[in-house]
């Protein structure tokens, strides 16, 4: 993998001085890529390119890419790629354009003969022509066919028609989710109108001084897993581009340690450090002496660590998002404009706050946060509200040593601007964003709880300086993201189905109900700053029709109807 590191970065280095715009600004993050973007996959896509990146290709990767329609038209094979197969080959056709070209970095006939037999030409070809041969067109056909059908459970690509990009996607919330969107959108030419019931982006669950930005990891190999480190190196990627464009945006990747609290924890770290081959990129396991010397205080426990990550400002986040989204033209602002309700008309969407009305919008999305279980349409959805208060403390002579995010039963950021951040609790059910004393106290002891003996954690004072938000949580800490599930025809199709071995194949070979032209982002919990960028990547390639940057697990695992439709797919009953 270093090999291709560097053979990546020396390509782009040659030809950098002839780049501008969206090319120049490709190539920079190309060389900014690390090892472990490449071993999991990195893609770039604007309006102006695709490109995707993979350290190796097999087979079963490649099925698992999502599509609209075949859209490669370029492929660089190095000298590994004699080894493909030609199930492999035929995949890779069925995912290239009709004037799709093959480099390779050396000849092989065996390879030429393969690639030529699913119709796709050679690079050095003389001339590049559409492909004629009806047998490879048809096979390339029927397996893009094959694999649509495949995903009808859990609907990619649900909107009749794309919009087009003067008719502006609704996006109601302006949080990480809702910002990010629009500057996804809006990077690919496409409007948006963002509605936001504060004054300004990023006040509500994303209004906190301090996030810390690591991935969720598990010891088994997982489909989380998957998605959290592909998106903490998305985030990164997105904040260090957007602080390029907003200098003050306030960010460090300053690392982040991780640390148990009691002997049950520990083990859990343990298994997770030993369950995976991580690249030391994202995660290592450091004794306490090890620890202490990184964090820059005192820690008297072997840790987890993380060194690519750290902490951002999220409200700062938004705020700078939605400027940049702006900026291009494309994305209209409307503040203290809460949505009260909204319609679905024939000829799209109204949104209705007191007595204004917006729309209609063919595409709206709720990214809404708190929000999106008291609207109609999604009230039934399997999310829960979870209420969390964050302590803001005042730094002192042992805590502004700190160097690194420290997370254990509770979390301790690094200081800026002389304050900590200390939290979070975590209570389910509770809307309420008032601060509570109790609350500011629950803090203080999951620190000492997770640090005793520390000095440090005793000349803590807490104060009374907090903030306090509701965030949404699924049961299996995944965010919701795709078309709104039609909770009212699934629960109706399933209890006139049964839960019979027939209604398994009922729900295998038909599209699950959705309501068109309705999306969620919802969900993000308190790892929004880690999920949120690569949420709303994902949707943005959704509303567009563009291929998507994760593969069909990644997506079957995020669709918002995957509650109902795991157990649906087994032959049992759901509940509303």
């Amino acid at each position: 993998m270093a090999e291709l590191q560097a053979q990546l970065r020396q390509r782009v280095s040659a030809i950098l001085p002839n780049l501008t715009g969206s090319a120049l600004q490709l190539a920079h993050a190309l060389q900014q890529m690390t090892s472990m973007a490449l071993s999991n996959g990195q893609r770039f896509v604007d309006e102006h390119f695709y490109l995707e990146i993979h350290g190796h290709l097999s087979q079963t990767p490649l099925t698992q890419q999502v599509f609209a329609e075949p859209f490669i038209d370029y492929w660089y094979l190095d000298e590994s790629a004699t080894a493909l197969s030609q199930a492999c080959i035929w995949q890779m056709a069925a995912m290239s354009t009709i004037t799709a070209r093959v480099e390779l970095n050396s000849i092989d006939d065996v390879l030429s003969h393969k690639l030529m037999t699913a119709g796709l030409q050679l690079a050095n070809a003389d001339n590049v022509v559409a492909i004629n041969d009806t047998i490879a067109t048809s096979e390339r056909a029927a397996l893009r066919h094959q694999q649509q059908q495949q995903r009808l459970p859990f609907p990619v690509y649900t909107a009749a028609t794309v919009t087009t990009a003067q008719q502006a996607v609704a996006i109601i919330g302006a949080g990480v989710a809702g910002s990010q969107l629009a500057l996804s959108l809006a990077q690919k030419g496409q409007s948006t109108h963002v509605f936001c019931a504060e004054a300004e982006a990023g006040e509500a669950a994303s209004g906190n001084r301090q996030g810390a930005l690591y991935p969720l990891l598990t010891p088994e190999s997982s489909v989380q897993n998957d998605f959290f480190v592909q998106g903490f190196e998305f985030s990164r990627a997105q904040i260090t581009a957007l602080a390029s464009a907003e200098p003050s945006l306030a960010y460090d990747f300053c690392g982040v340690i991780q640390t148990g609290f009691d002997e049950r924890s520990r083990q859990r770290l343990d298994k997770i450090f030993v369950g995976q081959p991580w690249p030391q990129e994202l995660l290592t396991q450091i004794d306490s002496t090890t620890a202490s010397q990184i964090a820059g205080i005192e820690l008297n426990e072997q840790a987890l660590y993380y060194p690519l990550a750290g902490w951002v400002c999220p409200q700062q986040l938004c705020q700078a998002t939605i400027r940049q989204a702006a900026a291009t033209g494309l994305c209209e602002f409307t503040a203290n404009c809460h949505i009260e309700r909204i319609e679905q008309r024939t000829d799209g969407w109204l949104l209705h706050s007191g007595q204004q009305s917006f729309g209609p919008f063919k595409q709206l999305v709720l990214a809404n946060g708190a929000g999106v279980t008291q609207l109609a349409q999604t009230a039934n959805l399997p999310i829960s509200p979870f209420r969390g208060q964050v302590s803001e403390i005042n730094t002192t002579a042992e805590l502004c040593q700190l160097k690194t995010v420290l997370c254990a039963k509770g979390y301790l950021t690094p200081q800026w601007q002389q304050q900590h951040c200390l939290g979070a609790t975590y209570l389910k059910g509770d809307r309420s964003i008032e601060i509570r004393a109790s609350e500011q106290q629950d803090n203080l002891d999951k620190m000492r709880l997770s640090y005793p003996d520390h000095h440090w954690v005793e000349r803590i004072e807490i104060g009374n300086k907090a903030r306090a938000g509701v965030r949404m949580v699924t049961r299996d800490h995944l965010p919701m993201v795709g078309a709104a599930p039609d909770a009212e025809a699934i629960f109706a199709q399933a209890e006139a189905l049964g839960p019979t071995p027939e209604s398994i194949d009922y729900w295998q070979h038909n599209a699950a109900p959705v309501i068109e032209g309705l999306y969620l982002l919802a969900g993000l919990g308190s790892r929004g700053i880690c999920s949120g960028p690569l949420a709303a990547e994902i949707l943005a390639c959704e509303l567009l029709r563009l291929p998507m940057p994760v593969n069909q697990q990644v997506l079957e695992a995020l669709n918002p109807n995957r509650m109902w439709m795991r157990k649906l797919l087994k032959g049992r009953a759901i509940q509303n």
